[in-house]
């Protein structure tokens, strides 16, 4: 398969990249036309293809930079490798990407105030860092708590498991 067919194909479905050939897995255009997909697509694009890449591309800073610095893909830092978790500059550009990609870094980046904060600036379009501030709030909590819990769990609230869809708890 030549670069241009499967750079097509992986625009129309993102899960066509775990069958293309090694060379062309790590390749940064074909990764980055997996995650960015066409928006007619079979299949939207997704940042878990970047799961599919090679072990090279996953370790190559350069293209892990890029790749979580695609709007809304930052949630692929998961697939970096662990020392690129670690890396402040490539946890950064994830989270400028996507807030929720701090929970993906290295548990010392996931308190760093500077992140935390970032995260927060770039959900407040979303009205999420204004929920976690009025449950603060409500509960009594200050809004320093509320930045170190939010950095301790990643962004989640609730530490009570969640119930599976379709069980009730009256059975």
């Amino acid at each position: 398969m030549d670069k241009a067919a499967l750079l097509a194909a992986v625009r129309q479905d993102w899960r066509r990249l775990r069958d293309a050939p090694d060379e062309l897995r790590g390749d940064l255009e074909v990764i980055v036309g997996a995650l960015t997909g066409d928006p007619q697509g079979s299949v939207p694009a997704h940042s878990a293809a970047f799961e599919h890449a090679t072990p090279g591309a996953k370790a190559d800073l350069e293209i892990v930079r890029k790749v979580v610095g695609l709007p809304g893909k930052g949630r692929a830092l998961r697939f970096a490798v662990q020392e690129l978790r670690g890396n402040r500059d490539v946890v950064m550009a994830a989270v400028r990407s996507r807030a929720s990609a701090l929970e993906f870094a290295t548990p010392g980046l996931r308190a760093d105030k500077d992140l935390v904060l970032e995260a927060f600036r770039s959900i407040l379009s979303t009205g999420r860092a204004a929920c976690w501030l009025w449950r603060a709030k409500r509960s009594g909590r200050t809004r320093k708590w509320c930045l170190r819990r939010y950095a301790r769990t990643g962004g989640i609230w609730s530490t009570r498991p969640r119930r599976s869809v379709g069980t009730s708890r009256w059975f």
